[in-house]
């Protein structure tokens, strides 16, 4: 009630800047739907909103720049997408020793028991078959299997090294994702890269369990492969980008 009668005090008073936090994830969904129509008209008639919040989602829709901070310090700062993108990528990067922060890591076709549960993870080629070896520039289908009974999921993929540097991340939500329901509380995101790009070398998969909301970490679990082929003598560096040199007009 005190929220409510402090949100009924801001819109009358009609600021011109006004500094809140996850106003937005309380109450019921009519006093939400209640609180972004007033930020959608403040927003729309020239007012200043900063926002605290920890839903990407929330902050994504509202805000136009963002800061993350890390630990009391700035991490990133910048236009929203760019810095939800860098965090979103941030998490392909936990390894073994911050796993109590990103919640609990454990292989593909165990149980952790958490609310949002990666059950299954896995790599097939271009045969459809499971696999942990794909060759240089193929085709790759993942498949990352989520028990949720709680709600909807979300789930960011990442691609590592071996050394758990981060390659490629991508996020359900921020790509306006439904997953499948294949069965009560359980539900199936399914990724297709049709040519992938990584150099030879040894990766590892990782499929990170988030709420409906996008914003909070619950489960992790990975799996590792190999791409295969030779190493071509002149690119270096994680991924092969498709390129040619341009030939120069005669001086």
């Amino acid at each position: 009630m005190r929220l409510r009668l402090a949100f009924a005090t801001v819109s009358v008073l009609q600021p011109e800047i006004l500094i809140t936090d996850e106003v937005l994830v309380v109450g019921d969904a009519e006093f939400q739907n209640r609180c972004e129509r007033w930020f959608d008209a403040f927003l729309a008639g020239g007012g200043t909103l900063v926002l605290c919040s920890h839903d990407l989602g929330q902050i994504g829709r509202l805000c136009r720049r963002a800061l993350w901070l890390e630990n009391g310090e700035t991490a990133a700062l910048g236009e929203t997408a760019d810095v939800v993108r860098a965090y979103r990528e941030s998490l392909g990067a936990i390894d073994n020793d911050d796993s109590a922060a990103a919640g609990v890591e454990h292989d593909s076709g165990t149980k952790s028991g958490l609310p949002f549960e990666v059950t299954r993870l896995s790599l097939r080629d271009t045969a459809g078959s499971e696999c942990h070896e794909l060759p240089a520039g193929s085709a790759a289908r993942i498949s990352i299997d989520v028990a949720a009974p709680a709600g909807v999921p979300n789930v960011f993929l990442g691609i590592t090294t071996a050394e758990l540097v981060p390659v490629y991340g991508v996020a359900s939500d921020m790509d306006g994702v439904q997953p499948e329901k294949i069965a009560p509380g359980l539900y199936r995101f399914e990724l297709s890269f049709p040519d992938l790009p990584l150099l030879p070398g040894g990766y590892r998969l990782r499929a990170h369990a988030l709420d409906e909301t996008g914003t909070r970490l619950y489960d992790t679990v990975q799996i590792e492969f190999r791409v295969q082929g030779e190493i071509p003598p002149g690119p270096r560096g994680l991924v092969g980008l498709p390129h040619r040199f341009l030939p120069q007009e005669p001086a």
